[in-house]
């Protein structure tokens, strides 16, 4: 098995995640799928038929079809800056450490296009490093700090929903540390072979991580179709319906992830790297079941 640390990044707060020795890319939606299917066949019992997985198939093609106006977004995901940890190489995942000084100048010539833009929502992980890049990103306004490690408080934004669901994984006890630190754990490496089968000691299971993504993806559903004038299933209602409205969301390296394998099929968590301060732009249309679409950078 290859040494996780030789895979790791310097910049990733979720280091332990990418450190992971995934021959093949584990799908980190299979819980839910589990659920998907269970619902699926109390579907087939009503009617008859045989549904598919709400990833994908001949069901949600079907959806598409019969929806011609279906709710659709442009979803900007950002990852926030640099953390002392980060460089460090530490897991850190609910830690409320903020972005090392002068780091957010890095994410200026992103800054100046975002800043130009209208925004249909703004969402935010509630934690410090994420609100720092936000205000940095929509305001031009560094957040100083004296201090290395960049603990000065950012000012909520007007309107921007901060949004606990969209905090990187809990790792418990192992925040903090480096693979260095864990190496020798029998519980560590195994977790680091399936961690959808461990749960870091005081941390948060991979099936709760995932999950709260999905209640998130369908509260953003809730938000738009209130918005659009659309109803509960996706489709047009009184009023016309709008233009493809952008959608910003300021987060953590593992949710974005988890963010894409969810609605972009044939797309695995660990098939994504995204570094801090990066945008990963997804194109989504609700299928009557939950979002699906593409990758667009």
């Amino acid at each position: 098995m290859r040494e996780p640390k030789d895979i790791v990044n310097a910049n990733d707060e979720d280091a332990g995640m990418e450190a992971i020795d995934m021959s093949e890319a584990i799908d980190a939606n299979a819980k839910q799928e589990a659920i998907d299917a269970k619902e699926a066949k109390n579907e087939q019992n009503a009617e008859g038929t045989q549904p598919a997985h709400p990833a994908g198939g001949d069901r949600n093609n079907q959806l598409l079809e019969k929806d011609t106006n279906p709710l659709q977004v442009v979803l900007h995901l950002v990852r926030h800056g640099v953390t002392r940890w980060n460089q460090e190489r530490r897991y850190l995942g609910h830690e409320d450490q903020g972005v090392i000084s002068g780091e957010l100048e890095r994410l200026a010539p992103l800054a100046r296009r975002l800043q130009g833009m209208h925004w249909g929502r703004v969402y935010c992980s509630d934690l410090l490093r994420c609100r720092q890049t936000l205000r940095y990103l929509l305001t031009g306004n560094e957040v100083q700090s004296a201090a290395l490690s960049g603990n000065t408080e950012a000012l909520p934004l007007p309107g921007t929903v901060y949004d606990r669901r969209l905090r990187e994984l809990h790792f418990g006890e192992w925040e903090g540390k480096t693979y260095e630190d864990l190496k020798g754990d029998p519980l560590y490496r195994r977790w680091i072979e399936d961690p959808a089968a461990v749960t870091p000691p005081g941390g948060e299971s991979w099936e709760a991580f995932s999950s709260r993504i999905q209640h998130f993806l369908a509260g953003m559903h809730q938000d738009l179709s209130r918005s659009c004038g659309k109803d509960e299933n996706g489709e047009a209602g009184g009023r016309s319906s709008q233009k493809t409205p952008d959608l910003l969301a300021v987060t953590h390296g593992g949710v974005i992830r988890q963010i894409a394998a969810a609605t972009v099929p044939d797309t695995p968590f660990w098939s994504l790297r995204i570094l801090p301060g990066e945008e990963l732009r997804l194109k989504l249309a609700w299928n009557g079941l939950g979002w699906q679409g593409e990758i667009m950078s």
